[in-house]
């Protein structure tokens, strides 16, 4: 009867954990494109990059 209720009880615990919906990640970027070379080509990169990866 406790392997039963045990058996139970990790089952719920299991169901419980996968139903749970993990939160979406957020995230800002700040960057400019003055005065260094890496940091323009970075820019231009991520203006492209960034809009294609949102989901909203």
């Amino acid at each position: 009867m406790k392997t039963i209720i045990l058996a139970i009880f990790i089952f719920i615990q299991l169901y419980i954990s996968s139903a749970q919906k993990t939160k979406p990640f957020k995230a800002i970027a700040f960057y400019t494109a003055k005065n260094d070379p890496a940091n323009i080509s970075f820019v231009q990169e991520a203006n492209r990059w960034f809009p294609e990866v949102v989901e909203f």
